[in-house]
């Protein structure tokens, strides 16, 4: 097992996060590597099981770890796609997420539009599968893993490895911060019926409409969270 320090502050889960992260990305964490459990890993980091979940939960929804019956593994890719530092204060620099809305409004254009030109049948069919699976979720979580698959499906239809990296940054800082984001699923499933008219419009190949319609949702989730922040303070 890797050293592990006992945190310093308390049962702060993002810096679970942040040092789960680091331990991938050097790669003393290696892809297929099997985690201790959350009592073990609970009495490593000097915290609660309660902060270590939370933590796993996080990193299962950025895509570098997944859970089996067997337990908990580091995800294959998981090195290459592991988020930078920047992404780990991002709540703190940005506090209503004015800015990660920003950049991903612009960068869900840029991907809808390759999406439309370049998208197979196999990739309709990845971001059909998401949408089905986020109409079958009954909790806001599973709600929220399926967005964030949907979002990974739409983006991997851009077939542009840059492109795909910047928007998954932006995806990577909700799964991050997701239990900011939960109470957005508390609501009517709008955000789930847009998907579906933008994979209708994606496999059209209708750039504007799908473009319309992915920057009107977002634009609408972004007041959601930022009115869900400020009910917070």
């Amino acid at each position: 097992m890797a050293h592990i320090q006992k945190l310093r502050r308390g049962t702060l889960s993002d810096e679970i996060v942040s040092d789960i992260r680091q331990k991938i990305a050097s790669g003393e964490f290696g892809v297929g590597t099997k985690l201790p459990n959350e009592i073990a890993l609970a009495d490593a980091y000097g915290v609660g099981r309660g902060t270590v979940r939370e933590a796993i939960k996080a990193l299962t929804l950025m895509r570098l770890l997944e859970r089996s019956t067997a337990g908990t593994f580091v995800a294959s890719g998981a090195q290459i796609h592991a988020p930078d530092d920047l992404l780990m204060n991002i709540k703190t620099a940005d506090p209503e997420f004015s800015s990660l809305y920003e950049s991903r409004i612009l960068l869900q254009l840029k991907v809808v539009e390759l999406a439309c030109q370049r998208a197979t049948r196999e990739d309709i069919a990845k971001i059909n599968q998401a949408i089905e699976k986020a109409e079958r979720a009954t909790t806001n979580v599973a709600s929220l893993e399926a967005d964030l698959e949907y979002h990974h499906a739409l983006a991997e239809a851009a077939h542009s490895p840059v492109v795909m990296y910047l928007y998954m940054v932006t995806t990577d800082a909700i799964a991050r911060a997701y239990q900011t984001f939960l109470p957005l699923y508390q609501q009517d499933k709008w955000g789930t019926a847009n998907h579906k008219l933008v994979a209708e419009a994606v496999e059209a190949k209708d750039t504007a409409r799908a473009q319309r319609i992915a920057q009107a949702s977002l634009e609408r989730a972004a007041e959601a969270v930022r009115n869900i922040v400020r009910s917070q303070k």
